[in-house]
């Protein structure tokens, strides 16, 4: 699934930019880790993986997006059609 991933706040710097475009396997779902693939920051790379902490709680805000709580950051997931 195609989206983009937006850092929203966090308590750390991890992921070094604040939007992601990439694809996932799915939705954020409470009790995983949100796992989703984008285009490299580093040269000589082939991808750029990026894997949150659990997810505790998953709102819906309207059709194709979706914000998520984890530990230490909040984030929204835009599915892109």
């Amino acid at each position: 699934m195609k989206g983009r991933l937006t850092k929203i706040q966090s308590t750390h710097s991890n992921i070094r930019t604040k939007h992601i475009v990439g694809e996932s396997i799915g939705l954020p779902l409470v009790g995983d880790s949100f796992v989703m693939t984008s285009e490299p920051l580093t040269e000589g790379t082939d991808v750029r993986i990026v894997a949150t902490t659990t997810v505790h709680e998953v709102t819906k805000l309207e059709r194709n997006l979706y914000e998520f709580k984890t530990r230490n950051s909040t984030y929204q997931w835009e599915v892109l059609q």
